[in-house]
């Protein structure tokens, strides 16, 4: 799911707010499977075997030869991207000519997605767009709300610098009326996120947040925020400086609060357009993150009409954006329809706009075919991966058995990474959701009594706990044993069998907390968190758990394997620099290396992709450690975690 941080005064809110709302290039790193209920351990489940025999046989093709010279691969690659950016060049400008030329942005838009621009691409572009559009109509509002901020006698750096900036941004607005008359693309969308936030202050708001200050009171301090802010501001959907406090509000779970802000500036949130808004997203992704934990289903009914989400169809871009397909699900359950569709659902024939774009120049045909030649390899390392249910729907043969025995296959059956996702999600939610009746400031503090838990599940208790031991460790408050103290005094120690939950922590310091408190670690739960921060290549925390691991014999994925997935070239450190860095795969596998790691199958399955992917990598791996070199690809096999 893509998320963003929005980076609160308080630390609490940052704190909590963390994991479910990063993006998901920094989420825990992903090594377990975990059921949302919590009823069964993760590790007792696995993939449902397919209820049909196999019918289809697959056939495994031999690695392709290079039949073309690399040099010439090489330029037709660029060629083709070449042509890209081109296209897409000359597709932003036919849109900019017909913006000037008064047709909708929805219609533009469906002339770009019938011409073939990609999906991201276009809402990147609908939504810098409706910005400028905005931004050119409300200009000389805009610029009396700047001049009125700018720091008068700047005295410091800092207040020197903002004012340089603002001077900047009425500068920018003068020249877009002369913009727009040239043949030239749409100027950038005008930052108004920066300009609100130094000129609007939000301790006050984020404190009435951290106190669990009533709905009303919430509403008001946002209302009082804006009170000089120019109402056509306040009220225009772009550029509105509601955005802030109202995604703050969803944050953090105050689904009243941000229902009656909805109610108290209709306009502000209205939606007219095909594609999904910045505001109705955050309400989306506050379904995701807090479905399993609503109970108010009139306020998150008016929550959904004061955002018109349930008033027709809106697309949205689905890369990345897998999460927001529970949304319907979720709110199904409490009786509230919302139609929201992935822009790939929308056929591509321009529907009903008059406008017709030229989709651009494509290769020749012999360029084509040398690209489809030049893309054989990658066609075919792609072709051998699979998730574990489509190499169960194959025939038995020798190759497929080769599959459904090797480690990589028995790792995947026990581990699903959309179940464990939706298992932390749920978690942190859930904590959340309890600190609407517990102020957040006694949570940071780990003043625990009266907190209400609800019955948990020993998985749930120990994703619980890491979570406020993060709080914790970042308020720095508190020394590592008053954290363990407090929270086992309260029934909130982790369970060292829940290694599936503690795995999602690996490389963060509360999972270093607390493995130093275990006496004695259970081979099992020693070796999963081995996986897990073996991924990471935190080294530190590997040695903690070293003592309790046992030999893998090759029968299971071991630290190696991980290591070498997840190596990096950026992780470097000179060979005589003697700093110690928590992450560092290079020293994480010098050492394996050195305590006689055994070279196994599945790491030669990795290196085979490593070689031809990135032989830079490959071959700086080799020079650690000369038995992974490979030198067939045609063993080559992977079975991935992901439905």
């Amino acid at each position: 799911m893509r998320k963003m941080i929005l980076m609160l005064g308080a630390l609490a809110l940052t704190g909590l707010s963390i994991y479910l709302l990063m993006p998901s290039q920094e989420q825990p790193h992903i090594a377990e499977g975990a059921t949302p209920s919590g009823t069964q351990r993760p590790e007792q489940q696995s993939v449902s075997t397919a209820a049909q025999t196999p019918t289809k046989r697959y056939q495994p093709e031999p690695f392709p030869e290079q039949t073309l010279d690399s040099e010439l691969c090489e330029n037709v690659k660029d060629l083709f991207n070449q042509h890209h950016y081109q296209n897409r060049q000359q597709l932003e400008l036919l849109a900019a000519r017909a913006l000037k030329q008064g047709h909708s942005l929805d219609d533009i838009s469906l002339a770009l997605w019938a011409a073939g621009m990609d999906e991201r691409a276009l809402d990147h572009w609908h939504n810098r767009t409706a910005s400028f559009e905005a931004t050119l109509k409300m200009r000389s509002v805009l610029k009396g709300y700047i001049q009125k901020n700018i720091p008068a006698n700047a005295q410091t750096e800092v207040e020197t610098a903002q004012a340089q900036t603002m001077a900047s941004f009425v500068e920018s607005l003068d020249e877009l009326p002369m913009q727009m008359q040239q043949e030239q693309y749409l100027p950038s969308s005008f930052p108004i996120e920066y300009l609100y936030r130094h000129t609007l202050e939000q301790k006050d708001f984020e404190a009435l947040i951290v106190n669990n200050a009533p709905a009303h009171e919430l509403v008001q301090k946002i209302k009082d925020m804006v009170y000089d802010v120019d109402s056509a501001l306040v009220n225009d959907p772009h550029l509105t400086p509601l955005k802030l406090s109202f995604a703050t509000l969803l944050m953090m779970g105050k689904t009243e609060a941000a229902a009656m802000l909805t109610e108290q500036y209709p306009l502000a949130f209205r939606n007219d357009s095909l594609f999904i808004s910045d505001m109705q997203h955050a309400v989306l992704e506050h379904i995701e993150a807090f479905g399993s934990t609503f109970t108010d289903a009139h306020a998150l009914s008016r929550l959904i009409e004061g955002t018109q989400l349930g008033s027709k169809r809106y697309y949205y871009h689905s890369r990345g954006q897998q999460g927001l397909n529970r949304t319907p699900a979720v709110l199904s359950q409490l009786s509230i329809n919302i139609d929201i569709s992935p822009l790939s659902d929308l056929p591509r024939d321009a529907g009903s706009t008059p406008l017709k774009f030229d989709a651009g120049t494509a290769l020749d045909e012999q360029q084509q075919a040398q690209l489809e030649a030049c893309s054989a390899r990658n066609k075919w390392f792609k072709e051998r991966e699979k998730p574990v249910e489509q190499w169960q729907a194959f025939v038995e043969s020798a190759f497929v058995e080769k599959v459904i025995q090797s480690p990589e296959y028995e790792y995947c059956q026990r581990h699903n990474d959309a179940d464990i996702k939706l298992f932390i999600n749920d978690t942190a939610a859930l904590l959340v959701s309890l600190t609407q009746k517990k102020p957040l400031a006694e949570l940071i503090s780990l003043e625990l009594d009266n907190l209400n838990l609800p019955p948990l599940s020993e998985q749930q208790k120990t994703a619980m706990s890491l979570f406020i031991s993060s709080v914790a460790v970042r308020d720095n408050k508190l020394t590592e044993q008053e954290i363990v103290n407090k929270l086992s005094n309260v029934g909130l120690a982790p369970d060292i069998e829940a290694d599936q939950v503690m795995a999602q922590f690996a490389g963060n310091k509360e999972l270093t907390l607390w493995l130093k408190t275990f006496s004695h670690i259970p081979q099992k739960t020693a070796f999963e968190l081995a996986n897990a921060v073996a991924a990471k290549g935190h080294i530190a925390q590997y040695k903690l758990l070293e003592p309790y691991l046992d030999a893998t014999n090759g029968e299971r994925l071991d630290p190696l394997y991980f290591v070498l997935k997840n190596y990096r070239l950026e992780r470097y450190l000179p060979p005589e620099s003697k700093t110690e860095r928590p992450i560092s795969y290079r020293r994480f596998l010098e050492y394996l290396r050195d305590n006689g790691a055994e070279i196994q199958p599945h790491h030669l399955r990795l290196m085979m992709k490593h070689r031809f992917e990135q032989p830079e990598m490959y071959q700086h791996l080799v020079n650690q450690l000369p038995g992974l070199a490979v030198s067939d690809n045609n063993d080559y096999f992977a079975v991935s975690c992901q439905e």
